[in-house]
């Protein structure tokens, strides 16, 4: 990464850092990732996904929706939307939001298992 910046190869170590649970890191690599690639899309997605893991919801809503102004049908965005709602109290938004992602490819059951899991 240091002698080849590449987008692509910032959102791996992102991903290895988020699995490791090094959400701060992972953050860090993703925001690499744009100051590379400004429209990387699964990046700013991917981010939103370790405010999810930190239970800072607010903050994923606002980055998953930003996502979303740029791809309505962004699958990953869409599911990271009706799980903040969900995990937020709002379950008539995250139907209509699971009902999205879902439509776009996305696993209703992951999204209903992610809110449980985290709801715990």
């Amino acid at each position: 990464l240091v002698l080849h910046p590449s987008s692509d190869i910032a959102m791996k170590q992102g991903g290895c850092y988020q699995r490791m649970g090094e959400l701060d890191r992972a953050r860090s690599s993703y925001t690499y990732a744009l100051d590379l690639d400004e429209g990387n899309l699964e990046a700013h997605s991917a981010i939103a996904t370790t405010y999810v893991a930190d239970r800072m919801y607010e903050e994923a809503l606002g980055v998953a929706l930003k996502v979303l102004e740029k791809d309505e049908n962004h699958a990953s965005s869409l599911a990271t939307t009706a799980i903040c709602y969900g995990l937020m109290g709002d379950p008539i938004m995250s139907k209509h939001y699971a009902d999205r992602a879902e439509d776009n490819g996305y696993s209703r059951k992951k999204i209903t298992s992610t809110i449980d899991a985290l709801k715990k």
